[in-house]
């Protein structure tokens, strides 16, 4: 990553400063994939998400235009609305050769905004086989087995609803059920706000 990554981007900018930090975050974070791409030569750039390809963008179309594959990676389905169906229908497109949804709901949404199939490849997600042995969660499975358990397996954040399961427990607790919650899931050390939401 070379990111500048200081302004967080938005659909619709509150103020004249906010559009133009948005457009200098363009400009830094493009400029430095500009410089270092001529030293490492690369044949393929991942982007994580779509927000790092529009931080990226002139840079990209310059790759693109040498030849250099541009693979986003799509952990989550595009978001329903206008901004976002223009976003995933005309401006992602052009900069990215290959899309690669983890799920057929986000293939499904690719498809829905219009992104041509010859650019979609579906990997979905799947569970590792662990070498370990089989007693390594033994203390866990052991906590669970105690009591009635209600179970949260995913990403900690908000748009997985992490809090939920969290706020349905001490509920649960409040009218005297005896009941525990196990969240995994691993915890976030960045970005900051992920960070704070694992810690309240």
């Amino acid at each position: 990553s070379t990111g500048f990554y200081w302004y967080p981007f938005t659909s619709r900018p509150r103020t004249v400063l906010h559009a133009l930090q948005m457009a200098w975050d363009i400009v830094r974070t493009s400029a430095g994939l500009a410089l270092v791409a001529p030293r490492f030569a690369p044949t393929h750039v991942l982007a994580p998400e779509g927000l790092a390809v529009l931080r990226n963008a002139p840079a990209l179309a310059v790759l693109r235009l040498l030849g250099v594959q541009v693979v986003l990676r799509l952990a989550m389905a595009p978001e329903r609305g206008p901004v976002q169906e223009l976003l995933w229908r005309n401006v992602l497109p052009p900069f990215v050769t290959r899309f690669v949804p983890n799920s057929r709901f986000s293939y499904g949404r690719l498809l829905e905004c219009d992104v041509p199939l010859r650019k979609i490849t579906l990997v979905r997600n799947a569970l590792s086989r662990r070498p370990l042995a089989a007693t390594v969660d033994a203390d866990i499975i052991a906590l669970a087995r105690s009591r009635r358990t209600i179970l949260t397996v995913g990403q900690i954040a908000p748009f997985k609803g992490t809090h939920l399961a969290v706020d349905a427990v001490l509920q649960l607790i409040a009218e005297g059920v005896d009941v525990q919650a196990v969240i995994l899931g691993d915890l976030p050390g960045w970005p900051p706000d992920l960070v704070d939401y694992t810690d309240r």
